[in-house]
Formats: C-alpha cells, sequence, structure tokens
C-alpha cells in the first residue's frame, strides 16, 4: 500500500502534460516562483518524498532567495483540463539527473509536443541543464479550480 493518497498517484500516471511550478515563500516576503520540468514521487519507509527537476539558473536563484532550509511548494497542473496539486514541504537535497529524471523530462516532452506542439520551443533545453531537488512532503492539496480547492487530500477522506 503506498503512502501517497490514490488521487495524486492517478494524476502523476496521467498521460498528459504537467505544467510544474516550484515555489518558497516565508513570512513578509514576496515568494519566488519558477519552473520545473519533471516530478516523481518516492517514499523511504514512512516520508513522502519527491524529485523535481529544475533548471540549473532557477534553482540558483531560488535557492539565494529562500532561507536555508526553507519550506518549498510544487503546484502540478495537467496541461489538458486543470487538474492540479499543490505539495508542500522541506527541501532535503539537490542532485544531478538520474536516468529517472531523464526519462521523466522526454516524457513531459513528448507529451507537449503532442498536445501543444506550439509550446515545444519553450521545454527545448537540455537535461544537462538541469538539477534534481528532493523535497520531504508534509501536506498534498487539491488546487483544481471548483469548490474543493485548496483541500487538504487528508481532510477529504
Amino acid at each position: 500500500m503506498s503512502i501517497w493518497p490514490e488521487e495524486l498517484l492517478r494524476f502523476v500516471h496521467r498521460q498528459v502534460p504537467f505544467f510544474i511550478h516550484v515555489s518558497a515563500a516565508w513570512h513578509e516576503v514576496p515568494p519566488f516562483l519558477c519552473r520545473g520540468y519533471g516530478v516523481r514521487l518516492h517514499s523511504e519507509e514512512e516520508l513522502k518524498l519527491i524529485w523535481v527537476s529544475i533548471l540549473h539558473s532557477q534553482w540558483k536563484r531560488l535557492s539565494e532567495a529562500r532561507p536555508h532550509p526553507g519550506p518549498l511548494s510544487v503546484l502540478m497542473t495537467a496541461g489538458t483540463d486543470n487538474e492540479s496539486y499543490q505539495l508542500k514541504g522541506a527541501f532535503r537535497r539537490q542532485q544531478s539527473l538520474t536516468m529517472e529524471d531523464f526519462e521523466v523530462l522526454e516524457l513531459q516532452r513528448q507529451r507537449i509536443a503532442a498536445y501543444f506542439p506550439n509550446l515545444t520551443p519553450l521545454v527545448s533545453f537540455e537535461a544537462s541543464q538541469c538539477v534534481a531537488v528532493e523535497l520531504q512532503v508534509s501536506k498534498v492539496y487539491l488546487q483544481t479550480p471548483g469548490p474543493n480547492a485548496g483541500a487538504l487530500l487528508g481532510e477529504r477522506r
């Protein structure tokens, strides 16, 4: 049995492009936002963990803008219908991309090309330009527009 909410697992396995944003916010400072290009969920024992692929240049700006260690959030939105989830948590570490990260990025690139060919130039970068950032997720929210937007997934059960 997975420790991830069923709704989120179903979402990340959809065969549609995702648009990903990573943000850092803290008291009395405007949030800093950057684009993510791939996300993969994993877990260690009871920890909910995600890896997010971010351009090196954006990660440098984000990490300089937030207190260390600081909270981060990841918003994932399906490009076809705006179904979206926000994951909040704490930065754990960063590393070079793994083969699995490369595969996630390529899959997202293919999906964007299939659904939104005119957007393909916006995601034309080399995977070597990215870094993988790991977060320990503490909360998962439904963000899809509608009456349940902003609901903590655990609260809806």
